[in-house]
């Protein structure tokens, strides 16, 4: 049963989030019956802390201990969703044919930044730099930069997407189709379905090295509208096929978990055994180390040298490396390490 492989804290955060996507395996659960710093924690590793704050600050009553715990993280969020917006506001009015990428996950979400794929890069830096933000971070080589503005989300302008000095896709298959979303009430551009899943697989893999629950949602509820054949297509193309394929039986084992039954039938099952399921999940060091053999990635690991050795023998590519951006503030004090 799905009580036995995920704690209290994280089967909280599965029923509260079930509206999400879809009625999870779990018994119901209550605020009362969970650590609640635990779940503050966990909640924010995930990403999802704003969501479940509000959805149980709603239904709490007056009296409830945690209730002013509780909005205050709400209201801590409000602000960062006020700049956001702005920033929004910016790259709608100010970047012609842009797409933002790996943001929008299809719920209220704190993200780190919005990331931005534009055409004409050094117009688009030119033009923010000329309303006063300032430069972080420029990759003239990779054309990247960070721009920062105060009261405002970063944002992170890309002139191609890629991770670890790589492409993974296709610049075509990114741009093609491109969908409008609402975002904090704000209409942004998003890439196409298929695409959009491939970008989040490639990430998770190449960059932060783990899965968070709150994109295992949006990943879930993507399958539907993903072209299967065609992301296919793209990994073997660009030599990370096998990585893709056991990505997505890995998601197919934690829909199986906690929501039961398979997700999709596009890849063979293989049952992996947990025996807890903690998330965010952390990608092996096997997984890590076979993904950058077939991405034939030798140079780029020895440029993060440190950071390789540190993850491959601590087998957390998360604490040390990765800052939640919905996060209670002071977060993490209180809690051993």
């Amino acid at each position: 049963m799905i009580v036995n492989k995920l704690n209290k804290e994280t089967q909280l955060i599965v029923k509260l989030t079930e509206d999400l996507y879809r009625k999870s395996s779990a018994s119901d659960i209550d605020i009362s019956e969970v650590d609640v710093d635990k779940f503050v924690d966990s909640a924010s590793r995930n990403n999802i802390l704003f969501y479940v704050m509000k959805k149980i600050s709603a239904k709490a009553e007056s009296s409830f201990a945690k209730k002013d715990r509780f909005e205050k993280i709400i209201s801590d969020a409000k602000l960062k969703i006020t700049a956001m917006r702005k920033s929004i506001d910016e790259i709608n009015e100010h970047v012609n044919e842009g797409i933002i990428f790996k943001t929008y996950r299809g719920f209220e979400r704190i993200p780190s930044d919005i990331d931005v794929l534009v055409n004409d890069f050094d117009s688009a830096m030119s033009s923010f730099v000329s309303m006063g933000y300032e430069i972080e971070n420029y990759d003239k080589k990779e054309k990247s930069v960070g721009l920062l503005k105060q009261d405002q989300a970063k944002i992170h302008l890309q002139s191609s997407i890629t991770w670890a000095w790589t492409y993974f896709m296709n610049e075509d298959f990114i741009i093609s189709n491109p969908r409008k979303v609402i975002f904090f009430g704000k209409e942004i551009v998003i890439p196409n379905a298929s695409a959009d899943f491939l970008i989040h697989l490639a990430h998770m893999n190449f960059e932060p090295l783990h899965m968070t629950f709150s994109e295992l949602i949006y990943l879930f509820n993507l399958i539907p509208a993903v072209n299967f054949d065609a992301i296919f297509k793209q990994a073997k193309k660009f030599r990370w096929y096998k990585t893709l394929i056991e990505t997505l039986n890995l998601m197919n084992n934690f829909h199986d978990i906690i929501y039961g039954g398979l997700c999709f039938d596009k890849v063979p099952f293989r049952k992996l055994t947990f025996k807890k399921l903690s998330l965010p999940f952390n990608f092996t060091r096997g997984h890590i180390i076979k993904s950058a053999f077939e991405k034939r990635l030798f140079v780029y690991p020895l440029t993060k040298i440190i950071k390789v050795i540190d993850v491959l023998l601590s087998g957390d590519p998360y604490t040390k490396y990765y800052t939640p951006p919905d996060k209670e503030e002071g977060e993490f004090k209180h809690l051993k390490k």
